[in-house]
């Protein structure tokens, strides 16, 4: 992983770790990726819905992208198209979007 990615990576981590200790400070606009590795619970691990929502850090998340790390991945519906075909559809797109 080169060093712009774990930068990002360790700055949207902290972000998620401060929405954990402070969850009304953040919406959906202003957590900027961090919401991905943030699970919210309506009810605490009794069960018992309580009267503010339980926020935590979601360690099998980031797990998950840190497994992927190196990888270039591509989600795609197109499934008739062979993969060097699919990489070079989304790297053209990739390469137009660049200049709006």
């Amino acid at each position: 992983m080169d060093a712009r990615a774990r930068s990002d990576r360790k700055q949207t981590i902290e972000r998620a770790q401060d929405m954990v200790a402070h969850p009304a400070k953040y919406d959906s606009v202003t957590s900027k990726g961090a919401l991905k590795y943030v699970t919210k619970h309506e009810v605490n691990p009794d069960g018992v819905l309580g009267s503010l929502p339980i926020v935590t850090f979601d360690a099998e998340a980031l797990a998950v992208d840190e497994a992927l790390d190196g990888y270039y991945l591509i989600v795609t519906y197109k499934t008739n198209m062979e993969d060097l075909e699919i990489i070079g559809t989304y790297s053209s797109l990739t390469a137009c979007l660049r200049y709006l």
